[in-house]
Order: C-alpha cells, then sequence, then structure tokens
C-alpha cells in the first residue's frame, strides 16, 4: 500500500511539472524568465489534492540489518528475509583501478575477472562454471575505480554449497594462463570497438582532458600496458588487496543468522594474512579548469556533445544541494530545464542531461551531455550554457524546487525495494567512512533546501567561464562554427589519444560504487 501512495505521488510530480509545448514556450529572447507551461485540466484537479505523508523510514544498520565480525576481521552485514527462497552475497574490497601502477592499466579489471574465470587450485575453470550452472548459481566478480565486488545468488537451499564454490574462489585462484589470454584479448577488441562509438570516444575524451594520462582515473588501457600484464602481476595484486582485513562482506536473503554465521566462520575464519594491510598511494587529483573546444573529427550525421568542468568528491558539505541543483538543470530527466528546452521546446536533441560527480572518493566531473544533427550543434551549446548561467542567476521558483524535492523524496523508497541492494547500501556506507544513520537524515537535507540556497551552490559550483567543450562530430562542417565558443583543437576520430576511459557517464551502466 505504501509503495503504492509513492507511485501516485511520483506520478503527481512529474504531471505538475509537464514542461512546455513548442506553442507554450517562450522565443529564444525570452529566456531570462523560466518556460511557463499551461496545465491540463487534471494537472489542476491533481494540483489542489492532498495526500497523506510518507510514513517510512529505510532499512538501518542495528535494527533491520546485523553488523558482526568473523574471527580474522571479516566485516558481516546480515540481513535475514524469507520472502523467497534466495540467497545474495556481497564482497567488497578495497582496490580497482585508484591503485594500479602507472604502466599496468587495466590490472585490476583484468585481476577481477580472472579471480573468477580462472579456476581455483582445486576446480578447473571449465568444472567451475558447470557446477555453478547445475547449482542455477551466479558469482562474478568486478573491479571499479576504488573497489571490487563480488557477488554470489544462488537458491537458499545451496548455500552451503555456495559458500564454499566463494572461499575457494577468493582464496585459491589458479589464474590459468589461458583464460588470461582470452580475458586480454576481449578488453583489447573492446578498446578498438569503443572508437567506432561517438559516445565512447566522447566520454573517454572528455575525462582524458580533465584527469590526464599521469592519474589512474586518466589512464585508460593500452596495448603496451595489457601485454605487460602477466600471471606474476595477478598472483601479487590476489595477496596485496584480497585479504581478510580488507573485505566487508554482506548477505541478504533466506537464511538463520546463527547457522549462517557459523557457515561463514568454517568456510572464511581460517583465512589469515600473516603482515598488515598496506595499499598503494593514491595520487590526489588537481582540479584545473580546461576551457575551449576540443573537436574530434568524425564523419557522422549527429554530432555528440559534452561541456563541463571539475566537480566535488564525496566529503563535500554541499552535496545534497548540488545534487538537487543538478536535478533541476538536467539530472532529472523531462522534468529538467535542460529537458524542457532542448529537447521538448526547441527539439534540438533528443537525449539530454547532466551529471555534477559528487560521490567519488576524488572529484568528479560536472557534464552536460547530448546529441543532436551537425548543423544544431552550435544552437544546442549555446543553449546548454544559458541554461547554466540562468540558474546562477536567479533563485528558482518554489514550485520549481518543490517538485524536484518530490521526486527525490517519492523515488527513495525504491532504492531499498531488493534486499540485495538495501544491504550492498548499507556496506557501502562503512566502505565510504559515511555516518551509519545517512540514510535517515538523508531526506530532511533534500528537505531544508530553499530557493536562495540552490542559488548560492549554483554561483559557487558552475562555473561557465571554465565549460570545457568537447564535441564528436564533422569537423568539416563544424570546426569554423565551434569558435565562438573559444579555441578549437582538433583531434582525428579514429587516433584520439587513448589516455582515459569514462569513469563515470552520466548515461550508461552505475559504477560500482554509486551515491550512497
Amino acid at each position: 500500500m505504501m509503495i503504492g501512495i509513492v507511485v501516485v505521488r511520483t506520478l503527481v510530480a512529474l504531471l505538475v511539472a509537464g514542461g512546455p509545448t513548442l506553442a507554450e514556450a517562450g522565443a529564444p529572447e525570452d529566456r531570462g524568465a523560466p518556460p511557463v507551461a499551461r496545465r491540463s485540466p487534471a494537472a489542476e484537479r491533481i494540483g489542489v489534492m492532498i495526500f497523506p505523508p510518507l510514513l517510512w523510514a529505510p532499512p538501518a544498520v542495528g535494527i533491520d540489518v546485523e553488523r558482526e565480525v568473523l574471527s580474522n576481521g571479516i566485516v558481516l552485514y546480515l540481513y535475514p528475509d524469507r520472502t523467497l527462497p534466495l540467497l545474495d552475497v556481497i564482497g567488497v574490497f578495497r582496490g580497482g583501478r585508484l591503485y594500479e601502477p602507472p604502466d599496468r592499466a587495466g590490472l585490476a579489471r583484468i585481476a577481477a575477472s580472472q579471480i573468477r574465470a580462472g579456476g581455483t587450485a582445486s576446480t578447473a575453470a571449465g568444472a567451475l562454471n558447470e557446477e555453478l550452472e547445475t547449482l542455477a548459481a551466479s558469482l562474478e566478480m568486478l573491479a571499479g575505480d576504488e573497489a571490487l565486488e563480488i557477488r554470489l545468488n544462488l537458491l537458499s537451499k545451496h548455500t552451503e554449497r555456495g559458500l564454499e564454490l566463494l572461499a575457494d574462489v577468493l582464496l585459491n585462484p589458479a589464474f590459468d594462463t589461458g583464460q588470461l589470454e582470452l580475458a586480454r584479448g576481449r578488453l583489447l577488441e573492446e578498446l578498438r570497438r569503443r572508437r567506432d562509438d561517438p559516445r565512447e570516444l566522447l566520454y573517454k575524451e572528455f575525462a582524458a582532458l580533465h584527469y590526464t594520462d599521469r592519474h589512474p582515473l586518466g589512464a585508460e588501457p593500452t596495448a603496451a600496458s595489457l601485454t605487460g600484464i602477466k600471471r606474476d602481476d595477478l598472483v601479487a595484486f590476489h595477496r596485496r588487496f584480497i585479504r581478510p582485513d580488507n573485505l566487508i562482506l554482506g548477505v541478504a536473503g533466506d537464511f538463520d543468522k546463527e547457522s549462517l554465521v557459523e557457515l561463514l566462520e568454517r568456510v572464511l575464519g581460517a583465512w589469515s594474512v600473516s603482515d598488515s594491510l598496506s595499499l598503494p598511494p593514491i595520487p590526489p587529483v588537481k582540479p584545473a579548469a580546461k576551457p575551449g573546444v576540443t573537436l574530434i573529427d568524425k564523419p557522422v550525421p549527429q554530432s555528440a556533445i559534452a561541456l563541463g568542468h571539475f566537480g566535488v568528491d564525496r566529503t563535500n558539505p554541499d552535496r545534497e544541494a548540488i545534487e538537487l541543483m543538478n536535478l533541476l538543470l538536467g539530472g532529472g530527466g523531462l522534468i529538467s530545464r535542460l529537458g524542457k528546452r532542448i529537447r521538448s521546446s526547441e527539439g534540438l536533441a533528443y537525449s539530454v542531461g547532466s551529471r555534477f560527480g559528487t560521490d567519488g572518493r576524488e572529484p568528479g566531473l560536472f557534464q552536460v551531455i547530448g546529441s543532436t544533427r551537425t548543423e544544431a550543434a552550435p544552437q544546442t551549446i549555446a543553449a546548454m550554457i544559458e541554461e547554466i548561467k540562468r540558474l546562477r542567476e536567479a533563485p528558482v521558483t518554489p514550485t520549481e524546487l518543490d517538485t524536484a524535492k518530490d521526486v527525490v523524496a517519492n523515488s527513495f523508497v525504491f532504492r531499498f525495494t531488493d534486499p540485495a541492494d538495501t544491504i550492498r547500501q548499507l556496506m557501502l556506507l562503512e566502505f565510504m567512512a559515511l555516518p551509519r544513520d545517512y540514510y535517515q537524515t538523508l531526506l530532511s537535507r533534500y528537505r531544508a533546501l530553499t530557493p536562495e540556497r540552490l542559488q548560492e551552490v549554483a554561483t559557487r559550483y558552475l562555473r561557465p567561464d571554465d565549460l570545457a567543450i568537447v564535441v564528436v562530430g564533422d569537423a568539416k562542417a563544424l570546426e569554423p562554427a565551434l569558435a565562438r565558443f573559444g579555441p578549437v583543437k582538433k583531434l582525428p576520430g579514429g587516433q584520439a589519444p587513448a589516455t582515459a576511459a569514462p569513469s563515470a557517464a552520466p548515461h550508461g551502466a552505475a559504477p560500482i560504487l554509486p551515491h550512497p
């Protein structure tokens, strides 16, 4: 029933915030004020309806979720939920590409894949895959910027065997050289194909421009770095990062707590290390403005556009205000200003949005991203810049702000509908050194924001004079028109420097450590 109320309230917020049609939108010279949209009779009636307050609190550690520590220091998060006969196990290690050596870009990703796919000392890769398939279980390991994550999903009746396999994979990886060569080949082919995708080129070059190849966030794997990764590198990586004192393990689903802890002690409790945890130092990001235009020549009918500058890290005290500001600018889809103007009003782009990096250990990136027909690229860029400036120059309207708050509040519950996602988010609070009651107070921090506060934050953190503009498109058609936005640096699309991969693309797969 409560979720039903949340759905209705979310739909109400979207209906009430409906954007203007082409006929209702003001002319370009009227852009000094927010566009005014006429509501339908249905929207008018819904706008005066009164709903009961949302009386719901997210699961909390110590109440719904228990935190335990095994005898060898592994931190456990336990969330019993016997709705379905399923079990999810999630392990998070501090690691990832932030810790890669400068000449081994791609090591974290290959090592994570081979811990899982390279077999174990007692079970060949093929036999391991066959047994997991027989159990109807999945076991995967991925590497992100600052974490390695392993996930096991299976029927709860197979809990004991599943945890034994998980322990064998973590403690005794074989790092089969044949599997290593297959993984290396797949990644090389993926990098080659990335150059054919305008969006991937866009994300890569935007990140490369800001982080440079002197930082792990700007060091994309190359043929040389991947070829240099040997089995010994994987063994050393495993020894350094995959250890009990570097593991937070969460279990959600159908289990009895006492029996599960006893089982975990049996399969993982004897895992020990003789030295203390020592992680490689991470070079600091040095945010610097990169104004100007980078044009990547690719003769395609549409142009992909990214403009922006450095964002902030997750310790920034203005984090929630920045996120709500970004939702109003472009992060809210069709209710955002960029969506209303560039897509709905002017019809310049089907896809347009923004992201302001606030969730990383290092400063993220503020990006406005869109695609449009080549001849409309300059007009689209100008509209993006105008909307950034307009958000700085005047407070948002109370109605606009209330709608944004409703969207945030009414979508909040959906982040906790799945037990596995819930326990993962709570684990990440500890991983990121955030307060345990972070979620209990998050909505109140959003609700306390005022139009004046958002304008203050926009003035401080949106910097139109620092905007770097990156465009992938037909240079012959675009270069003269883009000169109005600053000096143009042209790069060949097929030979763009392979120096960065997208660390936080605004449209695409969620990173391993999303906003908690």
